[in-house]
Formats: structure tokens, C-alpha cells, sequence
């Protein structure tokens, strides 16, 4: 039975030091005896009071039931009512000030409305730090979809065309493990990074709610060396439990639900860039001009101040450097008392190869962090560098070429009603 991750036999000194956390992972179907809802309990629906509509405008995220609509605003807390109209699967959020009444636009729909935001709950006992039963769910690597696992179920009363039969609900994960004493002992972060989760992730470290995150497709991370009770060591072990809520989406497919992407454990250095700290704009200056302003977040972790410079290498296919250039040095305080952002001026060549659809021309850029001329910390993230331009007649162009668009007309939206349009304006 697997039940600890140990990474002693992993101690060689590096800045940054990533992991595989994808392995090993419990895995429960269903909420069970656990309360389901974005509220307490599951009893945020009583928060809400009934309406016909909000006269306000329709966005469009594509909540393909009324159920769908409704959870997403329970889990936002700036969103007091929402409306969904069943025919045109069109759901919108307000909020404070919207006028909710019936409309003759959206008599169709429905909606609810609070007065305020429900709390979130967080007093789930499948989050605790010691949870025996634990043992005997089932043994899963990420990516896992929790919803086409074995134990998932197909129900034709709620399913639909666009998700399929497969019933849609809350998944936990837990997962054991222990961490380096040098890890401990260094003064870097340790982070647990996922790469997704379907749909609305919370997170505990034992039994310690440590946040949430509300986007599927974006990766996030959690901090572990600042968590109370996480140990560093032979001496004592860690849990991190998971729940997942697969219970809705947005999506016109199927999305499935759980660790729907790889997890990685990562571990830094005193000073370090942050997590998606690098970033360097894809969009060329008009007139032809090819230089760019890359930018690069860092922290200095240790007890004392330090002084850093950034370096950064824009390399092509071959791994030939294209260009360069390296930030001013800037002091970063100690202890992680705050960030310091690094730039520089990139003079691209201008015969840079431009980013298209039907060409994708990708560049690396590597940002090397140098403290005291030493390179202390190394980032490397993919650009693809383009022009775009809006025009009102000649529509939307990537590099001077059309790009054709698709659009639909807003509500009352009739089935069938899109169109093809080459003169798509940025407010559509």
C-alpha cells in the first residue's frame, strides 16, 4: 500500500528543484456524508430569493443549465443575483445595483437574487490532517478524470447533449507525503503547483484551508513552508486533500472533473523568481519597430538584503541567441518583505519570424536571475511575437492578414443566428 512520498534521496543543492506530484493520489467519488455547496453546508440556496429576470445585459459564459448558472454565482462573491434563460442557455451575474424584474426580453427566465454574499464553506471533514477511511479510496495518478472513473455513474435524467450522461458531482483527493530537511532549513518556498482542476478546487494541508481557485484550465499554486504544521524532515509527514466540485461547468463539451492536468512539487532557492513571474509582450511596436520590454519578478527570501540583475536571452529553434540584454541591478529586501520587478529592452532582429495561425513561429526566452554575478535562479517560457490590428472596415488582422471571425447577436439570441464577419469590432 502506498501511502508516504519520501524525497530524501533528493538533496542535491539547485535554485530551483521541481518534482513530479502526480503520482499516488486517494481518490473519492462523491461528496458522501460530505455537505455540497458553495455555502454552508449545502444550504446557500436558502440565500437566495426567487426572481423572473435582471434587466441587465446579457453576458454569455455558456452555463448550460439553470443549476450551472446558479453554483457559479454562489462561488463568486461579488455576484448577489443571477438570471438564466433555459431556451438561449444564456447565463448573467450582477452585481450590487441590478434591477431584477421581469423584462419582456427574458420573460422566460430565471433567476435569484441575496442580499450578500453567502460565506464559502470550508469545514469539510474529508479536508482534516488525519482522515483513516482514507486508505481505502482508490489509488489514482493525475491527470485523472474523476467524473469516467470506475466508480462514476450514468444518469440520463441529468445529463444533456453537450455533457453527456455522466453524473456530475463533487470529487476529494488526498495524498501523503514528507519533505527534504534542507528544504526546511534554506529559507526558499516550497510550492505545490496544479496545473488544473475541474472545476472549483479548495485546498487543505493538514487539515489547514490554504485557498481556492476557481478557474479550470489556468495552473495555481499553494504554499506549503508558511502552512502551520507542515514538516520538514524524517520526523513527520504531510496530507493535502483536494475537493474538487464537478458538479457544474461552462463548457459545450464534455469537461470531465478532478486532477485533470499533471501536479509538479517545487521547491526555491532564497532569491527566486516568483511563480509566473517572466513575462515578455508578444505584440511588435507599430511603424515596424522590433524592440520589447521583458520584465521579470523576483524575491529575496534570505534574512539579509540583497542586490539581483536579470539577464535575458531570446533564443530561436536552433538554441542560437537572437537577442539580448540584462536588467539594472535593484536591491530586493530580506525576509520576503516584497517583490522586485527587473526590466530590460529586448532589440529584437528585424528579421525576427512573426507568430501566425498558419505559421506559429515560437522563440524561447530565458530570464537568468544574477545575484552577485552568480546565476541564482533560471526561467524558461515560449513567445510567439505578431502585429495585430482592429479596423473598423478591414476588420481583424495578425501580421497585415485578415483573420475571418465569427460572431453571434446578443439576446434574444434565435438558434442558427451566427454569421461569419470580416469586419468583427473589439466590443463584440
Amino acid at each position: 500500500m502506498v501511502k508516504f512520498l519520501c524525497l530524501f534521496p533528493l538533496l542535491v543543492t539547485s535554485a530551483r528543484i521541481e518534482i513530479p506530484f502526480s503520482y499516488a493520489w486517494r481518490f473519492h467519488f462523491g461528496p458522501g456524508g460530505d455537505d455540497a455547496g458553495p455555502g454552508p453546508g449545502n444550504r446557500w440556496m436558502s440565500a437566495f430569493t426567487q426572481v423572473t429576470a435582471c434587466t441587465d445585459g446579457y453576458p454569455d459564459p455558456h452555463r448550460m443549465t439553470s443549476s450551472d448558472c446558479a453554483t457559479a454565482c454562489a462561488y463568486e462573491p461579488a455576484c448577489l443575483a443571477w438570471v438564466h434563460d433555459p431556451a438561449g442557455r444564456l447565463c448573467s451575474h450582477h452585481a450590487a445595483g441590478s434591477t431584477c424584474t421581469p423584462a419582456k426580453s427574458n420573460a422566460t427566465a430565471i433567476g435569484a437574487v441575496r442580499a450578500a454574499a453567502t460565506p464559502l464553506q470550508t469545514a469539510y471533514s474529508w479536508g482534516a490532517a488525519s482522515l483513516p477511511e482514507a486508505s481505502a479510496w482508490d489509488l489514482v495518478d493525475a491527470p485523472h478524470d474523476g467524473l469516467a472513473s470506475l466508480r462514476g455513474s450514468f444518469s440520463e435524467a441529468g445529463g444533456d447533449s453537450h455533457h453527456g450522461y455522466r453524473v456530475r458531482t463533487v470529487l476529494w483527493y488526498r495524498k501523503n507525503f514528507t519533505l527534504p530537511t534542507s528544504w526546511g532549513a534554506d529559507g526558499g518556498p516550497t510550492y505545490i503547483r496544479f496545473e488544473g482542476i475541474m472545476h472549483f478546487a479548495q485546498v487543505y494541508v493538514n487539515g489547514v484551508y490554504v485557498g481556492q481557485h476557481g478557474s479550470t484550465y489556468s495552473p495555481w499554486t499553494v504554499r506549503l513552508d508558511n502552512v502551520s504544521g507542515v514538516a520538514f524532515g524524517s520526523g513527520g509527514s504531510n496530507v493535502v486533500a483536494v475537493r474538487a466540485d464537478a458538479s457544474y461547468g461552462s463548457e459545450h463539451w464534455y469537461g470531465g472533473g478532478g486532477l485533470i492536468r499533471p501536479v509538479h512539487l517545487l521547491h526555491l532557492g532564497p532569491q527566486a523568481f516568483v511563480e509566473s513571474g517572466v513575462w515578455v509582450p508578444p505584440e511588435l511596436p507599430a511603424g515596424g519597430a522590433t524592440t520589447v520590454t521583458a520584465s521579470a519578478e523576483w524575491e529575496n527570501a534570505a534574512a539579509a538584503p540583497a542586490t539581483g540583475a536579470v539577464l535575458f536571452e531570446v533564443r530561436d529553434a536552433s538554441g542560437a541567441v537572437v537577442a539580448s540584454a540584462q536588467s539594472a541591478p535593484t536591491p530586493a529586501p530580506g525576509g520576503g518583505a516584497g517583490t522586485v520587478v527587473s526590466t530590460a529592452a529586448l532589440a529584437l532582429p528585424a528579421s525576427i519570424a512573426l507568430w501566425a495561425p498558419a505559421a506559429p513561429a515560437l522563440y524561447a526566452l530565458t530570464a537568468t536571475l544574477l545575484v552577485g554575478g552568480a546565476p541564482l535562479d533560471t526561467v524558461n517560457v515560449s513567445v510567439g511575437f505578431r502585429r495585430t490590428r482592429w479596423d473598423p472596415d478591414a476588420g481583424f488582422s495578425i501580421n497585415e492578414v485578415a483573420i475571418k471571425q465569427r460572431t453571434c447577436a446578443r439576446a434574444p439570441r434565435a438558434p442558427g443566428n451566427c454569421r461569419r464577419n470580416t469586419s468583427l469590432t473589439p466590443n463584440h
